[in-house]
């Protein structure tokens, strides 16, 4: 389990220092000194199951916003396979760009051009593994 007080860290580099008390609980270890907690002493394991099941909800969270800006685009609930072509649905240009609007304003973010390419939009599959990288920027 990674201490209270980091929980949340992504991007920790090994023996980079953390915030954070100079208390905490570390598995059944405690850390009493004056040591600055690192990256080392997290349990390399657990540390980086931690990471992995925050990106996890991270997308499953990105999935939901994206399914919603479909939903309201769209008017209507997307198929449950995410890899369905959005074109077959019905959804249109007009609608394409309504879309990558309601993403950018929901979002936070801005979709560079070299990223406007209709396949990169053609999937809720596609839409979040576009638009999850400008997220964690």
């Amino acid at each position: 389990m990674v201490p209270r007080a980091h929980r949340g860290r992504r991007h920790v580099v090994p023996g980079a220092r953390l915030p954070g008390p100079r208390r905490d609980r570390l598995g059944h270890r405690q850390v009493d000194d004056d040591r600055p907690l690192t990256a080392d002493s997290f349990e390399f394991f657990e540390f980086f199951e931690f990471v992995e099941r925050e990106e996890t909800v991270e997308r499953q969270d990105l999935r939901s916003v994206v399914v919603a800006a479909v939903t309201d685009v769209l008017a209507e609930e997307p198929v449950d396979d995410d890899a369905a072509d959005l074109r077959e649905q019905g959804m249109t240009s007009v609608e394409m760009v309504s879309l990558l609007m309601a993403l950018e304003d929901e979002l936070g973010i801005a979709i560079p051009d070299d990223l406007l390419d209709p396949q990169n939009f053609a999937s809720l599959e596609r839409i979040v593994a576009t638009v999850s990288p400008l997220v964690a920027r």
